[in-house]
């Protein structure tokens, strides 16, 4: 498939696997395809697994998974359900917002990346080497992105699988078994879940990491440029919710707070 700003549905490789209707098909085509609008960017491989479990006792039955290539790097959603058409729209709904995502990392990255440094710029230049953030004095630094938001139930394994898909540093979600809000990461040996109980079972690969601290905005800020890392996992000291304060690409802070 070659590559355009967008895919037709007629584009888009369907494969399925037990019984599943031409009627989900389509409708698999049409929302990938739509999805692909989203970007503005060449896209290409649109394709979809469609998979009805034929062991009745499997909960959910059903599952999707979408992909795209775009812009050269490969974005997937996955969605497991109670029916086809379930499954079909949660994968949607995660393949749309890791696209929007996406696109709002490529925009915040440009905006520093694309400076000019005097004496040495050139229409199109960009530094062989850079630095994952813009090196902003820590006294200029701000918090300029707030968001709050009620975080949907998932299990590890979805939430790892939401955390590639999105391309992220981490993932904030709530563990479907604990009720509690929990984040996972990337570390030396696979990823690192922190926040669940002691005794949670977790899945292969997945390693518990430490509880997140009881700190107000302003320690978590300061453990942040301590620590050098890219985000730091805490629980409000004033709230009591649990929240996650990260390093943008401008240098600046941004706040995910869990409702």
């Amino acid at each position: 498939m070659s590559e355009s700003l967008q895919v037709s549905a007629d584009d888009v490789e369907v494969v399925t696997f037990g019984a599943v209707p031409d009627a989900i098909r389509d409708t698999a085509r049409e929302r990938i395809a739509h999805a692909s609008r989203l970007t503005g960017r060449p896209v290409r491989d649109a394709r979809v697994v469609v998979r009805e479990f034929a062991n009745p006792a499997r909960t959910p039955p059903s599952r999707v998974e979408l992909s795209l290539t775009v812009g050269g790097a490969p974005v997937r959603a996955r969605g497991d359900g109670t029916s086809l058409d379930d499954a079909l729209d949660r994968a949607a709904n995660r393949l749309e917002l890791s696209l929007v995502e996406i696109v709002n990392r490529w925009n915040d990255r440009s905006r520093w990346l694309s400076r000019p440094v005097p004496g040495q710029w050139r229409r199109g230049d960009l530094p062989t080497e850079r630095p994952d953030y813009f090196p902003r004095p820590v006294d200029e630094r701000e918090v300029v992105r707030r968001k709050t938001f009620a975080v949907a139930p998932t299990s590890v394994d979805e939430a790892v699988y939401d955390m590639e898909a999105l391309d992220h540093d981490f993932y904030l979600f709530t563990d479907a078994e604990s009720g509690r809000a929990a984040v996972v990461q990337r570390d030396d040996d696979g990823y690192a879940v922190a926040g669940l109980p002691a005794e949670s079972q977790l899945p292969d690969g997945v390693t518990p990491a430490p509880a997140p601290p009881r700190l107000d905005e302003a320690a978590a800020r300061h453990r942040l440029d301590a620590g050098g890392e890219p985000f730091v996992f805490f629980m409000d000291a004033e709230t009591g919710h649990a929240a996650v304060l990260y390093r943008r690409y401008d240098g600046h802070y941004g706040l995910i707070t869990a409702a």
